[in-house]
């Protein structure tokens, strides 16, 4: 549980985009995910994983297994059936307190869970956290790679 799992073999109109996905419960398989416009944050398969070209499991640095399941746990509760908002930072403020969260798209999902324990895992620190500055985070270690070079992590 708190494995961030990041892909680059999403894109959308073009733009390669990437795609993110916070592991909940390891022993079902379970991921918590905001995948699609027009749809709300839910728990799905890490099954559908295995179909990805290319993926990266990271977790961050120096944190227990303990804590990360404490981040996975809060976001299963706070962070699931939300609507799916990809201006999250623009048109509304990118961090929410627990109880104020209207709206998130697959990384903000990420970058939410971690910042509620102090974490802020936006590589560039923009108004916009995409999976790419989740991948980049100095915050974070790669414990896994498939398909992508460990050392040019997102060129």
């Amino acid at each position: 549980e708190g494995y961030i799992l990041v892909t680059k073999s999403s894109h959308t109109y073009g733009w390669r985009n990437g795609h993110s996905a916070l592991v909940i419960d390891a022993d079902k398989g379970e991921t918590l995910e905001s995948a699609v416009l027009g749809s709300n944050s839910s728990i799905q398969d890490i099954s559908k994983w295995t179909g990805y070209p290319n993926f990266i499991v990271l977790r961050p640095k120096e944190t227990s297994y303990d804590k990360m399941k404490d981040i996975s746990s809060t976001a299963a509760e706070l962070l699931n059936d939300i609507p799916y908002d990809l201006t999250v930072g623009i048109f509304s403020p990118k961090s929410a307190d627990k109880d104020k969260i209207r709206g998130t798209h697959c990384s903000h999902l990420i970058w939410q869970a971690y910042r509620y324990y102090g974490y802020d895992l936006d590589s560039d620190g923009g108004m916009i956290v995409t999976p790419r500055d989740i991948a980049m985070s100095p915050d974070l270690e790669i414990v896994q790679v498939y398909g992508v070079n460990p050392l040019d992590i997102w060129p």
